[in-house]
């Protein structure tokens, strides 16, 4: 492609008279001079200069010329005047021969005819009596220019007002006297007359010269002008070569603007060829980069079409990968309970161990994949930090205790439990980072802190840090650490590195959250990993009424060598209220229980796998039994042969020191045997409908549900779930949600249209939740979504917390006649304005209905209410659009049964009339 332009560029040297005419082309960079020595230029200027300095005198010569002749024609007309007293006394002698008595008026303008610029005469005798007097005529204003000269030249005073002139008698008697009023010279017509004469005259005269100058300046500048006027048609790009003959002064001037024209279009026409061939090409370049972006985003479409293809295809291996693995791991855990033999429960741990890696394996392709198709989103709810913290300690426990290592975790007080995030993610975290520590941690301890960095009122930046005694990271691998398929290599064939996924999905999660990950490592000696992230915080409420209260004032010992184990255990002791007593070396701790008068209400143990075979744990349980202090043993394996034979050995309960601080208050209550604390199951009295059309999985929900105290129906797919629902009206069911025909979300639909409104506590299943599934669930009318995990111990919490949720609120509402009566009132007026305001799709109207209804149920603590109140608030607030209100309507029948249940329930708490 060729780009080029043409400028002229023109310089002027006022010594040498020298234009320079620069021709410069982009195409060729060396710029073309033309020097021209222009002597018609310097010509022209001094015409110019000529003609300015010539005019001005000529016009200033004829002014002093028309002045000067004024002023003399002026000066003679006084002179003349002034010699009247010279002759005026001989006229007056030869007129008075006669006596004065013959001096008329008549005689006295005879006598004035002769004289010059005299206004009137007055002759008096010597004693002053006038004998005769004669007047001029007043003559005309002289107008126009020529009066403006004559006043500017002072032709209007006369040279004296009055004159007196002594003549004397005929008879040589008494003299006369003469009083001559003298005329300025402008009242003089003939003074007048002249004056216009000489001015036109000189006027003439001027008018000539400076015609005569003018044709001598047109002729000399004629020439210049052309010149100049062909020297501006090149600076705008035009042709100049069409000149007239020009005299020999301008003659070579004009042939070097005919050259440097000629240059110039050949120039010019050179260029438009060069642009006419570069815009051809650029539009056969166009065309091809337009025929390559169709094909790129032909290309670009099927790769997306592929990937989404590829991503719902992974995400339904998923689902059904999980599902399988998930069963096997239940079922490990069932044969695991059974306590088997030694062989039988190291095959049933391989297996579990093997399963839970390639479950992670799934789960780390998973959101690699959904990182780099920028859908990895965050979903915020509501959850305990403390649950989940523990939910990832006991995932990990096992194989931390394989290699019989301490896996400790410690939040600290300060720490606000109730927040309000995306637990799924937190623990995805916590769990990349501990897995990473244990796995390349062969003996020592692995350590979790939660810490708070900083309250932000609403917020809460936390800290995650992660330590452990390993082998530490190569220095040379650290700046690499974080970058994907980066998987490290220590040389110890006994560690497997990884998918190298594992810290960078970590990292994408944590940024999400405002926040980021550090860490500091030294080979040899151990490596420390905090996650920083900003977290929500839960609008304060009081804790459940099972508020950590048994353990207040009880007098606790605690034995534990590791340091950081037992620190661990001093917090959650002091969180009790515990009297506690610490105890790092085991013999102290025996004899100070043989020797005291007062023994403690209770001794908390600490002790590794390997220590259970110590004599001195042994006569610690004996002396314990003896004295009536209970000993619970902490022990780092959750091998049930261990803990049997724990409790053989006279523990009162033997656990896992990984055991979730809920389970350690119960067991510490019970071993006190605390008669406050009823030793009951924690699901009984309650009914649950499981519908799931996986066998394996149905079984295992089924078993752990009925271990803990449940009632439970089964059905395997929505259809069979309805008819169940509606004959038995179970407290809660639990829906799969991928099933044959009708699945999860729309038997969960179903059965918040059911008539009654019977109120169910609905809770969805998945092998996976996304933030989309889960606010599918939700428009549904589920109270919550899960995800599918072998530990049942997460399904029970949230059943327990469920169901003591829609439970309190009730209690307190039947066992107050006032409250309930008010509800009874408030209810039906607050949800007929929600119906009404829906009817007139006033979106305004609906909202501020709704959040008065949230405002009831939060009131009255109708847990399920608020929370379905809430959610529609949310939408609500949301909407743009008033037609979209039909979207919501599922959350509005959902809302509208939750009503009707509660209403019903107040109605059969009323006591019959007498």
């Amino acid at each position: 492609m060729v780009a080029s332009s043409v400028g002229i560029v023109m310089a002027a040297d006022s010594t040498e008279c020298v234009r320079q005419v620069r021709l410069q082309s982009r195409s060729d960079p060396s710029p073309q001079r033309l020097i021209v020595h222009t002597d018609w230029m310097q010509e022209g200027l001094n015409t110019r200069i000529g003609f300015g300095t010539i005019t001005f005198p000529v016009i200033a010569v004829w002014l002093a010329m028309t002045a000067a002749l004024l002023r003399g024609h002026v000066a003679d007309y006084r002179f003349a005047q002034t010699r009247l007293g010279a002759i005026t006394p001989g006229l007056i002698y030869e007129s008075a021969q006669s006596g004065p008595d013959r001096i008329e008026t008549t005689e006295l303008a005879r006598l004035a005819e002769g004289l010059v610029g005299i206004r009137h005469l007055t002759l008096l005798d010597p004693r002053e009596q006038r004998l005769g007097h004669w007047a001029a005529a007043e003559p005309d204003a002289v107008p126009g220019l020529v009066g403006g000269l004559l006043r500017l030249m002072g032709a209007t005073a006369p040279a004296g007002s009055v004159r007196r002139v002594v003549a004397p008698e005929a008879d040589a008697g008494e003299p006369f006297l003469l009083e001559i009023g003298l005329a300025a010279p402008i009242a003089d017509p003939q003074f007048v007359q002249r004056f216009r004469q000489l001015l036109g005259l000189s006027t003439g005269i001027g008018l000539i010269a400076l015609a005569v100058l003018i044709l001598v300046r047109v002729r000399l500048s004629r020439p210049a002008h052309e010149l100049e006027l062909a020297l501006r048609r090149l600076v705008r790009g035009e042709d100049a070569h069409e000149i007239t003959r020009l005299p020999p002064p301008y003659a070579d001037a004009a042939g070097s603007i005919r050259l440097l024209s000629e240059r110039l279009r050949y120039s010019r026409d050179h260029l438009r060829t060069h642009v006419l061939q570069a815009t051809d090409k650029l539009h056969a370049d166009l065309n091809r980069l337009r025929r390559r972006v169709r094909e790129v985003e032909t290309e670009r479409d099927s790769a997306v079409t592929l990937a989404d293809s590829r991503r719902e295809l992974l995400s339904g291996l998923s689902h059904e990968l999980r599902t399988p693995l998930i069963a096997i791991l239940g079922q490990t855990d069932l044969i695991l309970r059974q306590q088997p033999d030694a062989a039988t429960t190291e095959s049933m741990l391989q297996i579990k161990r093997s399963v839970q890696s390639l479950l992670t394996l799934i789960n780390d392709w998973l959101e690699w994949g959904r990182i780099e198709a920028g859908k990895l989103t965050l979903n915020e709810v509501a959850f305990n930090l403390l649950d989940t913290v523990e939910d990832t300690i006991n995932l990990l426990a096992p194989l931390a205790y394989e290699k019989d290592l301490e896996l400790v975790h410690i939040i600290y007080h300060d720490v606000p439990r109730r927040l309000r995030g995306d637990a799924a993610r937190i623990q995805q975290v916590l769990t990349n980072l501990l897995s990473n520590a244990i796995k390349f941690t062969q003996h020592g301890e692995v350590v979790l802190r939660v810490m708070s960095r900083e309250d932000l009122g609403d917020d809460v930046v936390l800290g995650f840090q992660v330590s452990d005694t390993g082998i530490g990271i190569p220095e040379a691998q650290q700046q690499r650490l974080f970058h994907a398929f980066n998987r490290a290599d220590h040389g110890d064939a006994a560690v497997q590195p990884g998918t190298g996924l594992g810290l960078s999905i970590s990292r994408q999660i944590v940024r999400m959250m405002d926040g980021q990950i550090e860490f500091d490592s030294t080979e040899g000696q151990g490596s420390r990993f905090e996650a920083v992230m900003r977290i929500g915080k839960q609008s304060r409420r009081p804790d459940q009424p099972l508020a950590w209260t048994g353990l207040k004032h009880r007098q606790v010992w605690l034995l534990d060598r590791h340091a950081t184990a037992r620190l661990a255990l001093r917090h959650c002791l002091e969180y009790w209220n515990t009297e506690l007593t610490e105890f790092d070396d085991p013999a102290l701790a025996s004899a100070q229980l043989r020797s005291t008068r007062r023994p403690p209400d209770l001794i908390l143990v600490g002790v590794t796998a390997a220590q259970v075979t110590d004599g001195w744990l042994h006569a610690l349980l004996q002396e314990g039994h003896r004295r009536h202090a209970p000993v619970v043993v902490l022990v780092t394996s959750i091998d049930h042969q261990i803990l049997a034979r724990l409790r053989d050995l006279g523990a009162n309960a033997a656990l896992p020191k990984t055991v979730d601080r809920e389970s350690l208050y119960r067991e510490l209550i019970g071993a006190l045997e605390y008669s406050a604390e009823p030793q009951r199951r924690p699901l009984e009295g309650v009914s649950c409908l499981v519908v799931e059309n996986n066998v394996t999985n149905r079984r295992l929900i089924v078993r752990s549900l009925q271990d803990n105290g449940a009632q439970v129906l089964e059905a395997t797919d929505g259809d069979t779930g309805l008819e169940m629902a509606q004959q038995h009206t179970p407290s809660v069911v639990l829906l799969d949600h991928r099933m044959p025909g009708r699945d999860g979300v729309d038997t969960a639909r179903a059965l918040r249209a059911l008539d009654g409104g019977k109120g169910f506590l609905i809770i969805g299943l998945s092998a996976s939740v996304s933030p989309e599934l889960r606010e599918r669930w939700e428009q549904a009318g589920a109270d919550s979504v899960l995800e599918k995990s072998a530990e049942d111990r997460v399904l029970i919490r949230h059943m327990l917390r469920l169901t003591e949720q829609s439970t309190s609120g009730e209690l307190e509402l039947t066992a107050d006649p006032e409250l309930r009566d008010m509800l009874l009132e408030e209810l039906p007026l607050q949800l007929d304005a929600i119906q009404q305001a829906w009817q007139r799709k006033n979106t305004r109207e609906v909202y501020d209905a709704v959040h008065q209804l949230h405002g009831t149920a939060a009131f009255y603590k109708l847990h399920s209410l608020r929370e379905i109140s809430r959610r529609l608030e949310a939408r609500l607030a949301a909407l743009e659009d008033s037609d979209a209100l039909g979207e919501l309507d599922p959350l509005r029948s959902t809302l509208s049964s939750q009503v009707d249940a509660y209403l019903l329930k107040l109605q059969q708490s009323r006591p019959n009339p007498v």
